[in-house]
């Protein structure tokens, strides 16, 4: 929010600083950095100082005197003017709008305008021109203009244009103000607060006229007028204004109205915009005589409704729907959509220069509604973003007031409808509890009003409980911790000692946290990069994996490429995959340990959708991807010390779900479930399809690409590992590799299940170390390559042992896996 410090002051009775200097004259460093300071420490940043200067030192109020045409000359005139100088001065104009008697700007000779444009003495058709007479594009008050700006009557000859017309040099603060501080997006919210900061008074606002409407015309047929439900809004005042809508001071007001980010439109436009800045109340002008009825209604959209908003886009009007609230509409009595409420005005009621009645809307509406409809639109405005941070209710007739002061009117009619005595919310809190919080022991019940009182809140102290009652416009202010916070604030967040927390609790990692990092380590000690993958994805993004459920979707998606929540970290490691492939780079593994989400059947957590934490690993081979993803499958088996029986055969179907959530579909001959004790699926190892290979590999690489998946959690239900220290052999292993020809059926790491069995607890390791297949095997065979770390902790191991585990592991071969040991050394 953009602050000019002349504005600010206004409302700030700086009579009792010393040295004391009227915001009229130039504002000190030291008073600047003084707002600063104070602004910074009462929690509305100050992330610039910007110093604007009217460019206006050598331009002059001067009286026409004479008027003459220039012979042989069209469009320009010759014009004698007297300003503060001893003799009149002639000046060339080419402008025809004022007359002998005006009072008109005057730059003289030297003067450099706003833009840098400089002032000389020039010489037109033979006559010399001793400065220019201006327009307010000139002198910077507007953007464009057709003519001389042509000054009231009353100011005085001579005198210095900006201080006759009311500007200066001034101050620009640009404040970052936190969402919780509704009061703090207007002048005079901030201006409260910065008052006990400065050590001086707060001026509240006040009007030349009261509002005072005839009473033979009073209401007309604005008393028809209506909220449809409660809940769209809380306070209404309409009020109905006649031309002639002339707005006073008008230069000041354009000038700080494009200080503080805004462009001056319309005389009533201003004047609203002007007191929203002030108030940080938005209200809406209307054309009267194009509202059918002479009245408005205040309700939801209905289906298949739209609106021309005043930027001429058609809008589709979103109704209610899924217990939320739909868009809030301004109707007028007949139910025709005239405004978009607390975002955009409708086309058919906008005010025009032949306007002659203005009906004004000032409606504190549900700030909740109002963010849904501006954030759906992508209409975010000053109005828009006051409405969702909450404006004050009762404020609406005050904003009337200062309305109708700015254009120097009284309203014909008023109706104030809605909750007119909004309630002031009381709060508890406990001095000792403010105390203990801020650990400062000198605030008592007193201390706490005298710091409270001068922002708005009242206090009635009862021994260590204050009753405090908040004012309108702090509907941030629920709890005793946000009163707490006010005190905080002006106490002065400097004066509190700082202290480090305490907590009997000593941090410490889970026992799932701690695996998880052990196995990060592992992972990337086997040369393993760790990945950190989107979790969002567009829906056929699972489809393409094979799995076919609906996904958990996101109601507010930035694309329809992040829609939905992923089931399976597959998708993510194939971008990864596509990505690096692009850069030729096609030798290299990924890993990710991350959460999916999946719906349906799968474990839920107090009816949440069913999140949780799984191991996934992308890894190349130029032969083989499903033989190097079981390799890596049997380190982490023998790291997690769970038995590799839990891979059984082949899935028996495509789709892999279980309560542990959905798994992706690999190669159909190359690929392995991981199963609980239950015959639940926790993992897939294996190849990538040949359908994916195809579309993402292929044209980029002629390596094979393996993937591993499985739930963690899982995984440590099913470890052995035992917490004591293992006993080490003083004697030394032997490595035995063992060559089985087993059918296609067969996984390896049944065999690998089968060789553990036989050797009981002489095994240390079991591991597959080579799957061949060929033409020289009986067809629909293969060979499976299992290396076996054998030891003894009672004796070294003989010759006698080894035999018997050959013979052993041959014989089981033959009956339970139909097949035969090939060889062995």
């Amino acid at each position: 929010m953009r602050v000019p410090l002349s504005w600010l002051v206004e409302y700030l009775d700086l009579s009792s600083l010393t040295p004391y200097q009227p915001f009229t004259a130039t504002f000190s460093d030291a008073f600047i950095d003084e707002v600063t300071e104070g602004l910074n420490e009462l929690g509305m940043v100050v992330e610039g100082v910007e110093r604007v200067s009217t460019g206006l030192d050598n331009v002059v109020v001067a009286e026409v005197l004479e008027i003459e045409d220039i012979e042989g000359a069209d469009h320009i005139r010759k014009v004698l003017v007297t300003s503060d100088e001893s003799e009149p001065v002639t000046v060339v104009c080419g402008a025809y709008n004022f007359e002998v008697g005006d009072k008109v700007p005057f730059a003289k000779v030297g003067a450099v305008l706003p833009g840098g444009f400089a002032i000389s003495r020039r010489k037109m058709k033979g006559i010399t021109s001793n400065g220019m007479l201006c327009s307010a594009k000139e002198v910077g008050l507007a953007e464009d203009s057709a003519g001389l700006m042509v000054l009231p009557e009353d100011l005085s000859t001579g005198a210095l244009f900006g201080e006759a017309i009311g500007i200066f040099d001034d101050v620009v603060y640009d404040l970052a103000i936190e969402a919780n501080r509704p009061d703090a997006n207007s002048i005079i919210g901030v201006a409260r607060d910065l008052a006990p900061r400065l050590g001086v008074s707060f001026v509240p606002p006040s009007w030349s006229k009261d509002l005072r409407p005839s009473e033979e015309r009073d209401l007309l047929e604005l008393e028809h007028s209506e909220i449809v439900d409660p809940d769209l809004a809380t306070r209404a005042t309409l009020a109905l204004l006649e031309a002639p809508l002339r707005l006073k001071e008008s230069p000041k007001i354009h000038r700080r109205l494009r200080l503080a980010g805004m462009r001056p439109i319309s005389d009533v436009v201003d004047a609203s915009n002007y007191a929203m800045l002030e108030y940080g109340f938005p209200s809406h002008p209307y054309d009267y005589d194009k509202v059918r009825g002479g009245g408005i209604r205040v309700r939801v959209a209905t289906e298949a409704e739209e609106l021309r908003t005043l930027d001429g886009s058609l809008r589709q009007l979103l109704p209610s729907q899924g217990g939320h609230s739909g868009d809030i509409v301004i109707t007028d009595l007949s139910d025709t959509p005239i405004g978009l409420a607390g975002v955009m005005g409708g086309e058919s009621s906008e005010i025009s220069a032949s306007t002659t009645r203005v009906l004004l809307e000032l409606i504190a509406f549900n700030r909740k509604a109002i963010a849904r409809t501006s954030k759906r639109l992508n209409l975010r405005s000053e109005a828009s973003m006051r409405f969702e941070r909450g404006v004050d209710p009762a404020a609406t007739i005050s904003v009337l007031h200062r309305i109708c002061d700015l254009l120097s009117t009284e309203p014909i009619s008023i109706f104030d409808f809605g909750d007119t005595d909004p309630h002031r919310r009381t709060v508890e809190v406990r001095v000792s509890r403010v105390r203990e919080i801020l650990g400062v022991s000198e605030l008592d019940g007193r201390a706490i009003s005298l710091l409270l009182a001068p922002i708005g809140f009242e206090v009635q102290a009862n021994g260590d409980l204050l009753m405090v009652r908040v004012p309108t416009f702090r509907p941030d202010c629920e709890t005793e911790i946000d009163v707490i916070e006010e005190i905080a604030r002006h106490f002065g967040y400097k004066k509190i000692q700082g202290e480090v927390a305490k907590s009997p609790y000593v941090g410490r990692l889970t026992d799932e946290q701690k695996v998880q990092r052990q196995l990060r380590l592992l992972l990337r000690d086997l040369g393993i990069h760790e990945a950190i993958t989107s979790t969002l994805y567009a829906r056929h993004d699972h489809q393409e994996v094979g799995v076919e459920d609906h996904p958990l979707e996101v109601s507010n998606p930035l694309s329809q490429d992040e829609v939905a929540l992923r089931m399976t970290m597959l998708p993510g490691h194939l971008k990864a995959l596509s990505y690096n492939l692009s850069r030729r780079i096609d030798t290299f593994s990924f890993f990710e340990i991350g959460r999916v989400v999946s719906l349906g059947e799968s474990l839920t957590y107090d009816g949440l959708p069913n999140e949780r934490v799984r191991v996934a690993a992308l890894v190349s081979d130029k032969e083989n991807g499903a033989e190097r993803a079981t390799q890596l499958l049997s380190v982490l088996l023998d790291f997690f010390s769970v038995d590799p029986s839990v891979l059984y055969s082949q899935p028996s179907k495509d789709t892999l779900s279980s309560r542990y959530g959905r798994f992706p579909v690999l190669h159909s001959g190359r690929r392995g479930g991981i199963y609980d004790h239950n015959g639940e699926v926790l993992g897939v190892v294996g190849e990538l399809s040949p359908q994916l290979t195809k579309r993402v590999v292929e044209p980029l690489s002629k390596f094979r690409y393996g993937w591993l998946e499985f739930d963690l959690e899982a995984m440590l239900s099913l470890s052995k590992r035992a917490k004591e220290a293992q006993e080490i052999s003083n004697y030394t292993s032997t490595d035995l590799d063992l060559s089985f020809e087993v059918p296609e059926s067969v996984s390896a790491f049944e065999v690998v299940r089968l060789v553990r069995e036989v050797a009981g607890e002489l095994v240390s390791s079991a591991q597959v170390f080579d799957v061949f297949r060929s033409d020289k095997l009986p067809q629909g065979t293969k060979s499976v390559g299992v290396r076996l770390r054998l030891e003894r902790l009672d004796r070294p191991l003989g010759e006698r042992d080894i035999k018997e585990i050959i013979k052993e592991a041959g014989a089981a071969a033959s009956t339970e896996l139909k097949g035969t040991l090939r060889d062995h050394k």
